[in-house]
């Protein structure tokens, strides 16, 4: 499970450093959870720059507060040699995932792949009907 082994590497927090998660049952996830130290870079990923280390220990914060911006990792310096500011263009806003209330299940999923496929592929169309008759047949 991908979040027990980002707090075996990481550390577990504490209840004061995950106060800003809203979700209960997260809340209680977390509580449950074995307290476990930040691990010691050095010694996990010793063929690794300081500066690498560095990089991957901000980019591990769990308080996404503390944690390093998109921005600030890709101006770090262990990005120097790949980074390119103006080849990489910024968001201009938060995202609107509003979309994602209409995804009910696995019809949902699919009817929305469905749906941005036939906007690029028009023959795909009487799949999409298929997919959305199936759905409301469920």
């Amino acid at each position: 499970m991908l979040p027990t082994a980002a707090l075996c590497l990481a550390g577990t927090p504490t209840e004061a450093e995950y106060d800003f998660v809203k979700s209960k049952r997260a809340r209680e996830w977390l509580g449950k959870q074995k307290a476990r130290p930040r691990k010691d870079f050095g010694a996990v990923f010793g063929k690794t720059s300081a500066q690498g280390r560095d990089l991957l220990a901000r980019m591990l914060e769990f308080d996404p507060a503390k944690r390093i911006s998109v921005d600030e990792a890709l101006a770090h310096p262990y990005m120097a040699s790949l980074h390119s500011p103006d080849d990489e263009p910024a968001c201009g806003g938060a995202f609107d995932f509003g979309f994602e209330d209409r995804v009910k299940g696995e019809s949902g999923i699919r009817i929305g792949v469905f749906e941005t496929a036939a906007e690029l592929h028009p023959f795909l169309k009487p799949e999409l009907d298929a997919a959305v008759a199936s759905a409301a047949a469920e």
